[in-house]
């Protein structure tokens, strides 16, 4: 990742007071937003501001996702990642550190289309093998049985210059 973002985005879930008193404020004249699980489910999802030339960029382990352009990098390299794998992804990381239900994640991924569930697993299965969740101790996805997923890996939301495309 580049050494300087206009906007830092960290996840300090466990310190709410410390975080409703960073929102909104400057650290090094970079403004500052904070996400977690504690947000309140009326803020916006948003993948967030374009500035410039540079678009969101949504990092976590070895992956930066560039939502607008529909593309995930792992090391700096294309994953291959279908369409409704994407949203599925897209959908999780949107709420990261929050248990989004099943249903919501339909709505999102197939909007105005009744489809079955395992659908659903199908696309989140695809997430996890793209990803290589599991392997060598890593965990992105969880399951929370009945209910919905939870995307468990610290997520650093930022402003980055997008890769160039061929």
């Amino acid at each position: 990742m580049s050494d300087s973002f206009p906007l830092v985005v960290a996840d300090f879930s466990r310190t709410t007071s410390l975080c409703n008193g960073l929102t909104g404020r400057t650290i090094d004249s970079v403004p500052v937003m904070v996400t977690g699980p504690w947000r309140s489910s009326s803020a916006p999802e948003t993948i967030g501001p374009t500035v410039g030339g540079a678009e969101p960029v949504i990092a976590f382990g070895p992956f930066r996702v560039f939502p607008r352009q529909r593309l995930v990098l792992n090391s700096g390299r294309p994953l291959n990642l279908g369409g409704r794998a994407f949203d599925t992804l897209l959908a999780l990381l949107e709420r990261a550190g929050e248990l989004v239900s099943k249903r919501e994640v339909m709505d999102r991924v197939w909007p105005e289309t009744n489809v079955e569930e395992h659908n659903l697993k199908s696309q989140v299965a695809a997430v996890r093998r793209a990803l290589g969740d599991g392997r060598e101790g890593a965990r992105y996805v969880s399951t929370v049985v009945g209910r919905g997923y939870w995307f468990v890996a610290p997520v650093v939301r930022s402003v980055g210059e997008p890769p160039a495309t061929a």
